[in-house]
């Protein structure tokens, strides 16, 4: 988002700030002439929540505090650039809190699955099958746009696509000059350039042809210097 903003050329100075305690950070640009300034508070983060739970507001709060002060300020002064473009920041949250009430939903409904030895090869069937039932339909949309729910495909195909993408984040990782803990843990580096590749839209809300287009991407791509060439530069962009 910030990279569509700086691009169009209407703001003509940026600026960023966190409070020497941490307690709030600040985005500040100038549009024809005018000032914005918007902020966020680590009350308010409190308040919604987003402090509670493990995970990048625990471990990088100033980071946190600053990317949402502004996703605010992005989209309050230019909605016209954005074009209802999601805001990363805000959607990992609302992906969390997601992927939190699915787990809970599958812990009281859990059943048994019988596994059997060729498990790995009727997914990679399941997988050539999803992709070219893809191919056959309209154009893609862009991850900025939100899907409508009649255009998600199976359940079971899609999380396994999505954990093939999950599993890739090493390579992804490495392709960008990020550093991979062995613990799995991501940088703040890491989300911001994965939010910057889909747009903000999180992978359970993508149609078909988003989730195909980000799989080969990520898992097709067996060159390392392929995956630079494809991402790097539009991701610093």
């Amino acid at each position: 988002a910030l990279a569509l903003v700086l691009k169009s050329g209407l703001c003509g100075k940026f600026k960023e700030w966190v409070t020497e305690d941490g307690s709030a950070a600040y985005c500040q640009s100038w549009r024809d002439g005018s000032e914005y300034t918007q902020y966020f508070t680590m009350q308010e983060a409190e308040k919604a929540g987003l402090t509670s739970k493990k995970g990048p507001w625990q471990e990088y709060p100033r980071r946190q505090l600053q990317m949402r002060a502004r996703s605010w300020h992005l989209r309050d002064t230019y909605p016209d650039v954005l074009c209802g473009l999601g805001i990363a920041e805000e959607a990992i949250d609302y992906a969390r809190a997601q992927q939190e009430q699915k787990l809970q939903q599958q812990e009281s409904q859990a059943t048994s699955v019988v596994h059997t030895s060729n498990t790995k090869y009727q997914n990679d069937i399941a997988v050539v099958q999803w992709k070219d039932a893809t191919t056959t339909t309209t154009a893609p949309t862009s991850f900025g746009q939100q899907p409508h729910q009649d255009e998600k495909p199976d359940t079971e195909i899609r999380s396994l696509i999505i954990d093939r993408i999950h599993d890739a984040v090493p390579v992804l990782c490495r392709a960008w000059g990020i550093k991979y803990s062995a613990d799995g843990t991501t940088t703040p580096e890491f989300y911001e350039r994965w939010h910057d590749l889909t747009g903000g839209v999180i992978m359970d809300e993508m149609t078909d042809e988003q989730l195909q287009t980000l799989y080969e991407i990520v898992i097709e791509t067996k060159n390392e210097q392929e995956v630079k060439e494809l991402l790097g530069d539009e991701s610093k962009a």
